[in-house]
């Protein structure tokens, strides 16, 4: 009798690498380095799309989560409109990314290529709840985020909402104003930048 092998492992999100956030310590004086993963949203796995879907809900005063799921389930149907459209999420689970916890997410990212392969930040949203407390369980989430993309290519831009603290995030993590573009906003690895 012939046994054939093969991988019965279902599409999920791959993991992409560890980053560092803050996470309180017991007694919310002062932060400790968590470790934390950022992976890669599988579009075409159901769970991926139902923590999505959670999260979107659950995240009060988000801007983007719910369009950030919306992308997914497009992406998931294949639609020409988000050719090459990615979706992250940075979490705090460690392990078993085959099941990405909606209470785990810490933060989502939609990215596209521009043409010259270059990525575009489309959409960002950081948990509300972290954004807006006086003393979060974890900080450092839109920074961890950001230090995984500049690990992911070597120029990325944004058209930042209009908000002076969203503004000053990007500069306070490299991005500059490009002086040709009203609102545009680039990162580049190893050069002097726009």
């Amino acid at each position: 009798m012939r046994v054939e092998k093969y991988n019965s492992t279902m599409f999920k999100a791959k993991f992409v690498n560890f980053e560092n956030v803050g996470k309180a310590l017991k007694d919310r004086h002062g932060y400790s380095n968590q470790q934390v993963s950022f992976v890669k949203i599988d579009p075409f796995n159901s769970g991926d799309i139902n923590a999505l879907e959670s999260a979107s809900k659950c995240w009060v005063n988000d801007k983007f989560a719910l369009n950030i799921y919306h992308v997914a389930c497009a992406l998931r149907n294949k639609s020409k409109y988000y050719k090459g459209h990615e979706v992250y999420a940075l979490t705090s689970q460690s392990a078993n990314y085959e099941n990405i916890k909606d209470d785990d997410i810490l933060g989502l990212i939609q990215v596209s290529p521009l043409e010259d392969k270059s990525m575009f930040i489309e959409r960002f949203q950081v948990d509300p709840d972290l954004v807006n407390s006086m003393q979060p369980k974890f900080k450092g989430i839109g920074t961890a985020i950001l230090n995984m993309l500049k690990q992911m290519n070597d120029k990325i831009s944004c058209f930042p909402s209009p908000e002076k603290s969203v503004k000053d995030f990007y500069i306070k993590n490299g991005f500059k104003k490009s002086p040709d573009e009203i609102n545009y906003y680039v990162w580049q690895k190893n050069s002097s930048q726009v």
